[in-house]
């Protein structure tokens, strides 16, 4: 009885330690990065499309880029104006009053600009 339950426990343990080394070098053999040659050689065409997805990324990037600029650009404007209309608006100035088309304050007496 006892050999039976040593036996059936070496099994196990070995089972177990066999397990554990499937999995180990399953994980070894996965982080490996290998590459395929296709003919035999490297492949000129795909290095040249390469090339030219790399360029055509690259002038995405530079337009998102621009675009982005543009908008940053464009809302610090009108942030600018909001700011200016508050300053204006708020004004000690009795006859100082916002013109909304050129986004300036103005001298309802003179129509010169003023700042607030």
């Amino acid at each position: 009885m006892i050999k039976i339950a040593l036996n059936y426990l070496s099994h196990l343990f070995l089972s177990g330690a066999l397990l554990l080394l499937c999995v180990f070098l399953s994980f070894a053999y996965a982080s490996k990065n290998y590459n395929i040659t296709i003919d035999g050689a490297d492949n000129t065409l795909t290095k040249q499309e390469a090339l030219e997805r790399k360029t055509q990324w690259n002038d995405t990037q530079k337009l998102r880029q621009k675009r982005n600029t543009r908008i940053e650009k464009e809302f610090d404007k009108y942030d600018k104006a909001i700011d200016d209309e508050d300053s204006c608006r708020l004004s000690k100035v009795l006859t100082a009053y916002w013109e909304p088309i050129t986004r300036r304050c103005l001298d309802s007496r003179t129509g010169n600009p003023i700042n607030p």
